[in-house]
Order: C-alpha cells, then structure tokens, then sequence
C-alpha cells in the first residue's frame, strides 16, 4: 500500500512539473507579444566606451546587426548617452581655473589703481 502511494504521488509530482513548465512557456510565449516597458528592458543592451569617431553609435549598430543577423535578429534603435559625470567633473575643473585665474588677476593691481597710486604718493612727498 505505502509502495503504490509513493509511486502515485511521484507521478503526481512530475505530471504537475510539466504543466508548470508549460504554463511557464506559454507566460512568456504571451508576455513577448506585447511590446510594453518590461519587454523592451529585456532587450536593451548598455554599453560603455563608443570609440570617439562614432558619436551616433553607426558602427556599434552595425557590429551588433551583423551578430544578429545569423539569428535573425535586428537592432530597432541605438540612443548614445553621453558621460555627464565626466562632463561634470571637466566643468567643475573649468571653473576652478577660472576662479583661480581671476584671484591671480585680482593681486595685480590695474592700470588705473597704478595711476592713482603714482598721483596720491607724488602729491604726498611735496
């Protein structure tokens, strides 16, 4: 009796396995025939350090379609993002040397202040 349970629950068990696998199937079979915000997340690619001379991402584009086409894949968009944390930092960088350059103009003193400087010492010494 024990011997034939086990065995009916075990059949149970594998039959109900493979329902859930092709339940699960059948989800993203589903899933991928609407194109939302999951779908499309699923599919991006990120990538780091486009060489110089490609600032739209025409020769990634390529080297990727031409992966995928073997596949029969496709490449819908490619969107270049610049490095704004490195853009940033060459800011930042600008203006401390600015900043820095008006303090080292600031200590040598203009034209006029020379002038009046000149004036005010030679109208002292008389």
């Amino acid at each position: 009796m024990v011997f034939l349970f086990t065995v009916m629950t075990l059949a149970m068990i594998a039959s109900l396995r493979e329902e859930a696998k092709q339940a699960y199937v059948e989800f993203e079979r589903e899933k991928c025939k609407v194109k939302d915000y999951d779908w499309l997340r699923a599919r991006t690619l990120h990538v780091q350090g486009l060489l110089p001379v490609d600032r739209r991402g025409d020769m990634l584009k390529n080297e990727i379609e031409a992966m995928l086409k073997p596949m029969g894949g496709k490449v819908l968009d490619v969107a270049v993002v610049p490095d704004f944390q490195t853009l940033f930092q060459l800011e930042t960088e600008k203006k401390d040397l600015e900043d820095l350059q008006s303090l080292v103009g600031a200590q040598k003193p203009h034209a006029f202040t020379k002038c009046m400087l000149s004036c005010f010492y030679k109208k002292g010494s008389n």
